[in-house]
């Protein structure tokens, strides 16, 4: 004010809800707000009343909120280490994690050996069963609740050759002649 002092003010929330939002004071120099839950933009409007009793015009403040960054998943894959041709893989992707959400897809394949089938690629826990001795990659992504795709994780499955059974050897022994 030029010629005295600002001695009230008076805050107000003109947005759509206003009852969503509660302003730290109304009667204050400087005022917060706590984002409500809704995006959306919010309109503040302010009034002040000078020491002569002078109000002044309406000045109004929008404010936009938005939904926060989103912070994208992290997977994780495991599986036991070596397996025995023939036998099965079991992929767990349960230890996978959306800091700021939920996961709610899963995308499993199999790098070294793409046309390997994965049964349940799209769940958390899969399974497959090579058919080839060697090493094995197995990759995981994750999708969050916001769209969001995590990096992808690799499990590195060994495949060993099945033991050879040596059959025995069946020797008489014992005296020759009757």
């Amino acid at each position: 004010d030029t010629d005295g002092e600002i001695v009230e003010w008076m805050w107000n929330s003109s947005s759509v809800n206003p009852a969503s939002v509660t302003l730290s004071s109304t009667n204050a120099s400087v005022v917060t707000f706590t984002a409500p839950g809704a995006v959306g933009v919010y309109t503040f409007s302010l009034r002040v009343l000078d020491d002569n009793g002078s109000w002044s015009l309406e000045d109004t403040v929008d404010v936009t909120v938005e939904l926060p960054t989103n912070v994208p998943p992290v997977a994780i894959a495991s599986a036991e280490p070596a397996i025995t041709l023939g036998d099965t893989v079991h992929l767990d992707g349960t230890g996978s994690s959306d800091p700021d959400g939920t996961i709610v897809g899963w995308e499993w394949n199999c790098t070294s050996h793409p046309s390997l089938s994965i049964d349940g690629s799209d769940r958390s826990g899969a399974t497959a069963t090579p058919t080839e001795v060697g090493i094995h990659n197995f990759t995981l992504r994750v999708l969050d609740d916001r769209g969001d795709w995590s990096g992808t994780d690799t499990v590195e499955v060994l495949v060993l050759a099945p033991e050879v059974n040596i059959p025995p050897v069946a020797v008489i022994s014992g005296p020759l002649d009757t």
